[in-house]
């Protein structure tokens, strides 16, 4: 009888024993697999939020700074002009991936209309009821003439695309030339473009009426907004109001409005300069923070996301820790449990051992089928504690980031600077932080959970075999 099959045997003959051994390794994996699970899902997270929740920040005026100087000095604090010099070197900072400098003015015309409705689904009654009343004020106050934002970008990639505030439908972005040249070419929303009747190729034409000025436009591209706005109770009207300011901006190269530029610096001795920059990671905007401030002149700060995403990641970088910590004190647990376990049975077994033995059976081959008969438990027990821990962990922690979200989500859209909600932000809606959220594992996970099993298992097993094989026979059998 070869020692594999006499392996089954075994098993299939102590098999209270080997039911306690599979039950001890199945609570171990549920616990590896289900810290293993969560490590992999709080990462992926991480992962999904810079993807869908791309990290920026922007160039504010600093209402504290004015404020300690007012009280301070009793007079009002002088001010550097933000250049593009200044713009450009915050812009070559290791963090920062992409930027653009701009300027939104408004723009008038007496024959087109702005939009004033949009589709949402799974609103509110009272919402639908604001958004209603919203769009008919807004149509009664442009009677005469629509006002129009139109944003003058000098980065030709369009960055609110990059940053996931807008989608192109249709056409496509800039050119480098376009912006370079002030080339009259423009990227509408589609809700403008179906209320005037608007397709590629199309002309319209806008007033300044302070230079008296027409400005004449090609339409080159179209977009939908992308940003997933908060629509819960108590935000769907700040939500709405951004929205609608989106639906009516309109992108066109910062050279194309010139005049309106030259107009607004000799107006104001200054140019107003709108930033935002696109950082690699979120994790990055305390420190880009900290190195820009150094460069920006008195009076002006960085403003960014952090607030928001601060207590975020904090709460993922516990969630980390604790299942790290769970994880290496459940395999010492394991190993330490297993060991014990696997003496007994080896006490238990001596004469069997000593038998073997006395018949004149290798030790190589009384480890092997030691080993195999502890191995085939545990790959039953690992197998099962896979789905077990998945689903415990799936529960327990979305639950957790459910309660956690919904406490602190209103208090971070707050917090918001103003310059971030224009660009789009306006809070991370908690479903979509939850979806992000998947315990599922993959195939790299699942052979990590095995190997990670046999592991314990080999060291559990080798140890007090290898003891108990270092006697002789009739020492074992006595």
């Amino acid at each position: 009888m070869n020692f594999f099959y006499r392996s089954l045997i075994s098993i299939k003959r102590n098999t209270g024993k080997s039911l306690f051994l599979l039950c001890s390794l199945f609570l171990g994996g549920v616990i590896v697999s289900g810290s293993i699970s969560l490590r992999n899902a709080f990462n992926g997270m991480e992962q999904n939020l810079n993807l869908e929740f791309p990290a920026v920040a922007t160039i504010e005026y600093d209402a504290e700074a004015h404020d300690l100087h007012w009280e301070t000095y009793g007079e009002p604090m002088e001010e550097e002009q933000l250049t593009i010099e200044i713009i450009r070197e915050i812009s070559n900072l290791p963090q920062v991936k992409d930027y653009d400098y701009f300027l939104t003015t408004p723009l008038f015309s007496s024959s087109l209309v702005g939009a004033t409705s949009f589709s949402i689904s799974d609103l509110p009654p009272e919402a639908y009821l604001d958004i209603e009343n919203f769009a008919e004020n807004l149509r009664s106050e442009m009677i005469n003439s629509w006002e129009f934002l139109v944003r003058g970008v000098s980065n030709a990639n369009l960055l609110d695309v990059a940053t996931g505030l807008i989608s192109l439908d249709l056409g496509r972005i800039f050119t480098k030339e376009e912006v370079s040249l002030g080339v009259n070419v423009a990227i509408v929303s589609r809700e403008m473009a179906n209320e005037n009747n608007f397709q590629l190729g199309s002309r319209f034409i806008l007033e300044n009426e302070e230079l008296s000025e027409e400005f004449s436009f090609e339409i080159v591209g179209i977009f939908d907004v992308a940003h997933p706005f908060d629509w819960s109770d108590g935000n769907h009207f700040i939500s709405m109001q951004l929205k609608m300011q989106i639906l009516n901006r309109i992108y066109v190269p910062i050279n194309a409005i010139a005049d309106v530029v030259d107009n607004q610096y000799n107006y104001l001795g200054e140019f107003l300069w709108e930033t935002v920059f696109l950082l690699e990671n979120h994790r990055d905007l305390q420190n880009f923070a900290e190195d820009a401030n150094v460069i920006l002149p008195d009076g002006l700060v960085i403003q960014d996301l952090s607030v928001m995403f601060r207590r975020i990641y904090d709460t993922m970088d516990t969630m980390i820790w604790l299942s790290s910590l769970i994880l290496w004190g459940a395999v010492i647990a394991i190993t330490l449990l297993a060991c014990l376990v696997i003496v007994l049975f080896l006490h238990d077994r001596r004469n069997e051992i000593g038998i073997y033995l006395a018949l004149g059976e290798k030790k190589v081959t009384i480890i092997l089928q030691l080993l195999i008969e502890v191995g085939v438990v545990s790959f039953v027990a690992t197998a099962i504690s896979l789905l077990a821990g998945v689903l415990i962990s799936n529960g327990l922690s979305a639950r957790l980031l459910e309660s956690y979200f919904s406490n602190h989500q209103r208090a971070d859209f707050n917090a918001l600077p103003f310059q971030l909600r224009t660009l789009g932000a306006n809070g991370l809606p908690m479903d979509e932080i939850i979806s992000a959220f998947d315990t599922s594992l993959n195939t790299q996970s699942v052979l990590l959970i095995f190997l990670t099993g046999m592991l314990i298992v080999l060291i559990s097993t080798i140890v007090p075999i290898i003891f108990v094989m270092s006697f002789k026979p009739k020492k074992i059998l006595l």
